[in-house]
């Protein structure tokens, strides 16, 4: 796939809602510090992994999840990124990768710039394909994977996968089982047939997460990957956020659509709770 400070979350009754907006992400200042800043992606070939970072930042826990994976090595324009389920695979980034390294297409051809914006997310895109790379995943590195892949570099926590395998394309096929490169059991299957399956499970998933969804969806209208951020049961409506418009803007649309991709073959969702993280003790 082509794939991106304060958060409100309310569960009431029927309404599920977290309020994504531009405050959840530090302003893109021309510094690293490890915190998620709003950014814009290029033609860099890993909206699914952007759409990931965007997604775990919804969430606290998430947010807290990735902050723990970098740090500043020496302040001599060096970072060292350990993600947190990929321990045995630390990477370092320098000031001439920050600059200058290139994802490549499947045709091993150096795409655009990495993302414009916070330059955290550039080395996070940098580490992650170093570890894709590191682990022999795929030759290509990042380029062209699922979501599923991506969260399971920050924990090894049970995701849930939401689609219509028999109503999907082959292709589509294809790209969705890329997951099953990680261990068995660490993704749950869930099947729709129909748009009333696809509501009880979407409603069921945010009924039970009140600290803001860690859900993803692969559009296979468009080949893309955004991060889905609030969704209202009561007026029918969600909200995504889409690296290619770039993170500052939070877009809403009709939850019919989405539950009738999923139902359809088009769409798939994929969602994480990510568990509490230990807050560390200050004297």
């Amino acid at each position: 796939m082509t794939r991106f400070k304060n958060l409100i979350s309310l569960t009431i009754g029927a309404i599920s809602i977290s309020n994504f907006n531009a405050e959840t992400l530090e302003p893109p200042e021309l510094k690293t510090d490890g915190k998620i800043g709003t950014f814009k992606q290029t033609n860099s070939g890993d909206c699914f992994f952007l759409a990931t970072l965007i997604a775990l930042t919804n969430d606290p826990d998430g947010k807290s999840l990735v902050e723990s994976a970098f740090e500043e090595s020496s302040g001599q324009g060096e970072w060292k990124v350990v993600f947190p389920n990929r321990q045995n695979f630390p990477q370092t980034v320098n000031q001439e990768e920050l600059a200058d390294y290139k994802l490549v297409d499947i045709k091993e051809r150096p795409q655009a710039d990495l993302v414009t914006g916070d330059p955290d997310v550039r080395i996070f895109e940098i580490a992650a394909d170093k570890v894709w790379r590191a682990q022999k995943i795929k030759p290509l590195g990042l380029w062209d994977d699922v979501p599923m892949n991506a969260l399971a570099m920050f924990c090894d926590t049970s995701q849930q996968l939401v689609w219509n395998r028999k109503k999907s394309s082959p292709v589509t096929v294809q790209d969705v089982d890329k997951y099953k490169r990680l261990p068995k059991k660490l993704v749950k299957d869930q099947q729709v047939s129909s748009q009333e399956d696809a509501y009880k499970i979407v409603k069921s998933i945010t009924d039970s997460d009140s600290d803001g969804l860690t859900m993803v969806l692969m559009d296979y209208d468009r080949y893309h990957a955004v991060a889905i951020t609030g969704i209202d049961f009561i007026k029918m409506k969600y909200s995504y956020v889409d690296s290619l418009k770039g993170t500052e803007n939070t877009l809403t649309t009709n939850l019919d659509i989405l539950l009738k991709g999923l139902a359809d073959g088009r769409y798939a969702i994929n969602y994480m709770e990510v568990p509490a993280q230990k807050k560390e003790e200050t004297d």
